[in-house]
């Protein structure tokens, strides 16, 4: 059985202020969100602009534009608004994740003030155009059917967030160089012309197949040494001494240690040194 609830309008009548001031309060949460960051504003005002943020305007904002005012009440529509608004803010953040940005308060908190400014500007339209009616509500205990679909979505990008954890990229192939020690700080720091400066170069292929590279050493627009290939299978581990001279004097010269991989000329990873190269005495 459904009940009949007269909105605070004459039937057929523009909607005015009024009729829309949730969604003129979502569009001032909206402007507001980069405070949250940018400024030191109290925890006790913080924290439940945040929550609202992130927990209810998402939601609260896609279902306004979705559903007519009037076709749920209160219960329900306060449900559907937190469970849409925890399948909405997972997706932003895998959105972010791959995009230079990441995942960081300032990108998320903006990310998630545009898309409940959005959402909110195309119900407020949506809304304005319509004639405000006398709606038919669902009685309540048709409400849980508005928290199942919340379920399901949070249920869906959970499914999401799983399969995404379960299946991670595979990391990037690790460069490193140790010094005479085998430590990163035991770094050589001088030289002579002429004479061979030590290093041993590690290479960790994360690569999902086997996959070959060559190290290149260069200073001052040359090449001073290029290795032959070093095939690697996946997961393998690869550390070899290498030697190069400095054919000039000079203090601060900058050393670039690449690696390539097998038939490419663009550096894959990259290192550098710094090095005062003192003439050969």
């Amino acid at each position: 059985m459904s009940s009949t609830v007269a909105l605070p309008n004459a039937a057929g009548r523009r909607a005015n202020l009024a009729d829309v001031a949730d969604l003129l309060g979502l569009l001032a949460l909206a402007l507001l969100a980069p405070a949250l960051v940018l400024l030191p504003i109290p925890p006790l005002l913080r924290l439940p602009l945040g929550v609202a943020l992130v927990l209810f305007a998402p939601g609260y904002a896609l279902q306004a534009l979705l559903f007519a005012r009037g076709s749920l009440d209160g219960v329900a529509r306060a449900a559907l608004s937190v469970g849409l608004s925890i399948a909405l803010v997972p997706l932003l953040a895998l959105l972010l994740n791959a995009l230079p940005w990441g995942i960081r308060p300032l990108p998320i908190t903006l990310a998630l003030a545009a898309t409940v400014g959005l959402l909110a500007l195309a119900a407020l339209v949506r809304r304005a155009r319509w004639p405000v009616q006398v709606a038919t509500a669902p009685a309540p205990r048709r409400w849980p059917l508005a928290l199942a679909a919340s379920t399901a979505a949070v249920a869906l990008a959970s499914a999401l967030l799983i399969w995404l954890t379960a299946a991670p990229p595979a990391a990037p192939t690790e460069f490193y160089a140790l010094g005479s020690q085998s430590m990163a700080e035991s770094y050589p720091r001088e030289a002579v012309v002429g004479e061979p400066v030590a290093l041993t170069l590690g290479i960790a292929s994360h690569e999902p197949q086997q996959a070959s590279y060559r190290v290149a050493v260069r200073s001052a627009g040359a090449e001073l040494l290029r290795t032959q290939p070093i095939t690697l299978a996946p997961g393998a581990v690869a550390e070899q001494q290498m030697q190069f001279a400095l054919p000039q004097a000079g203090d601060d010269q900058v050393v670039e240690i690449v690696l390539l991989a097998d038939g490419q000329d663009e550096p894959y990873r990259r290192l550098q040194l710094i090095l005062n190269v003192r003439g050969d005495s």
